[in-house]
């Protein structure tokens, strides 16, 4: 070697733990605003999670409680979820040549753009299937310990923050039912050799088996639709919401009981909120088998409800 003169040499990217015969790895990957996804998982989209992960376990609760003077201790009140905040220390490479390092970053850091939200997946090794909604929130501005472009990789934490701090599963839970057909009068209907005056019954109809289970970790707010129904009551937990006006079968009536929309709209967008008899949104409880009491006057059309289960945990 030449006295005074160090060569350099391409640090080598850290090698991936091999896993364990036998078991299956979460699969986790970050979908960006733009619809782009990049595994965390696996070394195939250039981006490697490294070790140190924050923020796929439980959520942070902030806990409320009462004291008084003469009473030892304290009284618990509730407890209110906090942000969640998620650190994925990475490493981003790349083959080919410096500009391709360049172009390959510039677009995963496009995903991290402010004022836009990203999903952080994850598969369990069951197929479970959660994602969390999070906000780029720092560590793009760290220094760069080494030329990324003459080297092909960087190495540095991003921190995204979780304002609604539960994983949501991607399947939603949907339920339907529809009303059995009129009985007719004269062994009529509308078609074939009995055919007779279109005079049925039509009276109220009360669905005796509408029941839903909320497997998840968390109360959960739920949406119903309907469609060609006449005047329906729909009630969970003995909170009833009263629709005293029809729904045509080519229109559909949304009601939305989450916290953050509680609106009732028709499928052009009209808000027939205010139209409704009574709205007392109700959620369904966790772990629980809620009966769900649906009236509908006409016996006619279809009534189905649909919610996103809510987990505490992305990693359990």
């Amino acid at each position: 070697m030449l006295p005074g003169i160090i060569f350099v040499e391409q640090p080598a990217a850290p090698a991936l733990l091999a896993p364990d015969p036998g078991r299956t790895a979460y699969g986790l990957w970050w979908e960006g605003w733009d619809g782009s996804n990049w595994a965390l998982s696996t070394d195939t989209s250039g981006i490697i999670l490294m070790r140190g992960v924050r923020g796929l376990g439980r959520i942070t609760e902030e806990h409320h409680r009462d004291e008084h003077a003469s009473i030892a201790g304290s009284r618990w009140r509730d407890a209110r979820a906090l942000n969640r905040e998620v650190f994925l220390p990475l490493h981003v490479y790349a083959e080919g040549d410096s500009q391709a390092w360049v172009d390959h970053h510039r677009a995963f850091a496009r995903t991290m753009r402010k004022g836009k939200t990203g999903w952080l997946h994850i598969v369990h090794p069951n197929g479970h299937h959660r994602r969390l909604e999070c906000r780029y929130e720092r560590g793009m501005e760290e220094a760069y310990e080494l030329d990324p472009a003459f080297f092909g990789w960087a190495t540095y934490g991003v921190y995204l923050t979780a304002e609604q701090p539960y994983w949501e599963g991607v399947k939603p839970v949907q339920r339907r039912w529809g009303a059995a057909p009129p009985v007719y009068f004269f062994g009529g209907g509308t078609e074939g050799p009995t055919a007779g005056p279109p005079f049925g019954i039509a009276a109220s109809n009360q669905i005796d088996d509408a029941q839903v289970t909320n497997e998840s970790d968390e109360e959960v707010f739920a949406i119903w639709r309907l469609s060609g129904t006449g005047p329906t009551s729909l009630e969970i937990n003995g909170e009833v919401i009263e629709v005293p006006f029809s729904v045509p079968a080519e229109e559909t009536l949304t009601i939305d009981m989450r916290p953050e929309f509680q609106i009732a709209y028709l499928s052009d967008g009209t808000d027939v909120t205010g139209d409704l008899g009574t709205f007392d949104f109700s959620p369904i409880q966790p772990d629980e088998l809620t009966k769900l009491g649906i009236e509908v006057t006409g016996n006619t059309g279809d009534v189905s409800l649909e919610f996103t289960p809510l987990y505490e945990w992305g990693v359990s």
